[in-house]
């Protein structure tokens, strides 16, 4: 195989292999052989188990940090608050279900939404500073969960220099103001972005002189 193949592509065709040799032993008789195959390729992830949330101040600090680009995929992410706002004013165009079912929820949520990701998982000791929390689209989040790097044959990478990118969030807070849900009440005022705002104003009155 190219040596410079991405390792997690080396990976997907090691699995693919490795479950082609396995069928081929099944359909011979041989469930031995293709146990032996597959425990080569074996790998079980960890009981999942609650964690307190990430603080919104600290999920914020990440995400300006990695300039809203996903650290797993480099795919530029959306800032979660802002979509919500235009999902309350639009919601036939934007729809989002309380639970984010997915037959009533925007396909936008499920895939370029950015999250503030666990590198070394928290059930497998890691913790949520900033060295260990990096910026992941909701789509290699809901891949990643549990999993290390290295189990992935991911590798993480570094973020874009010089980029400008905010994910829509530079707008979002004058965007709560200037905005009301499709019922006509201020956006500014539901519990969630209110939480959203006071992490804004926390860390722009921390260092004004970058937002």
């Amino acid at each position: 195989m190219d040596e410079g193949t991405p390792l997690d592509r080396q990976w997907e065709a090691t699995i693919v292999d490795h479950l082609s040799r396995a069928v081929s032993e099944l359909l011979h008789g041989s469930r031995s052989k293709a146990d032996a195959i597959l425990q080569e390729v074996s790998v079980r992830g960890p009981e999942r188990a609650k964690r307190k949330g990430v603080p919104l101040t600290t999920q914020l600090e990440v995400f300006r940090r990695d300039s809203f680009t996903c650290r797993y995929c480099s795919q530029r992410t959306l800032f979660l608050p802002t979509v919500r706002v235009l999902s309350a004013a639009f919601p036939e165009h934007l729809p989002v279900d309380p639970g984010w079912k997915l037959d009533h929820t925007h396909p936008v949520y499920w895939t370029l939404i950015a999250s503030a990701d666990h590198v070394v998982p928290a059930i497998r000791g890691g913790d949520s500073s900033e060295d260990n929390l990096v910026t992941s689209c909701w789509r290699c989040n809901d891949i990643k969960r549990a999993w290390s790097l290295q189990e992935l044959r991911w590798t993480l990478l570094e973020p874009p220099e010089q980029s400008s990118w905010d994910g829509l969030s530079g707008d979002y807070p004058q965007l709560c103001a200037a905005t009301t849900d499709a019922e006509g009440q201020p956006v500014s005022e539901v519990s969630y972005h209110r939480g959203w705002l006071r992490a804004f104003s926390t860390l722009d009155a921390q260092s004004p002189e970058q937002h």
